[in-house]
């Protein structure tokens, strides 16, 4: 080691904050605080990007979709009948609150599954009032939120119908956020190796 190597100097860090000041020389250089390997120091980490549009987007699918299983299990319970269109009624709402889950945690494409069922729902509701309205009276529900149970399977289409419009407007704020948990991940494994 010549005499111009140890008085160069450089800054290290550690993730418990130390930071001490050593020679170029030194490669590897053990925290005296926590015994950590210290590092140069890092570039500051980006901000979180917003996820308002997308929290909103998933609690409005998965309510929805809450709301679907509930009166699915409902008929089944309370009719006995259990035949392929309650079940498939339960099994779509079912899917729907997981990909609300999934929408929230940043995933694009739990936000255009949960949506293509928002407009599922919105579609059966507006399309087939009569058979919505049946469902509403088979799970005892219609009497004891409005009287006409066709305009509670309107109501729900409208409220399927924003949910649609919310999870079409968080896409962007979605993909945004996606990308910044991949860059989080990347750069965590750029420094564990």
């Amino acid at each position: 080691m010549t005499r111009a190597d140890s008085s160069q100097r450089r800054v290290l860090h550690c993730d418990c904050g130390e930071i001490r000041e050593v020679s170029v020389a030194l490669p590897v250089l053990a925290c005296v605080r926590c015994g950590a390997r210290m590092h140069d120091p890092r570039p500051p980490e980006p901000p979180i990007p917003s996820k308002l549009i997308v929290t909103g987007a998933s609690v409005l699918i998965e309510l929805l979709c809450a709301i679907g299983f509930t009166l699915a299990a409902l008929w089944m319970l309370r009719t006995g009948d259990t035949g392929p269109r309650a079940i498939a009624i339960a099994a779509i709402c079912a899917v729907g609150i997981l990909t609300g889950a999934m929408a929230y945690r940043g995933s694009v494409g739990g936000l255009i599954v949960g949506g293509a069922i928002a407009a599922a729902i919105a579609f059966a509701c507006a399309i087939d009032t009569s058979a919505v309205a049946e469902l509403f009276v088979r799970a005892r529900v219609a009497p004891l939120l409005v009287r006409d149970p066709q305009k509670l399977a309107t109501i729900t289409a409208g409220v399927a119908l924003i949910a649609l419009g919310v999870c079409i407007a968080a896409l962007p704020q979605a993909r945004r956020f996606a990308a910044w948990q991949r860059m989080r991940i990347e750069r965590a494994f750029a420094l564990t190796s």
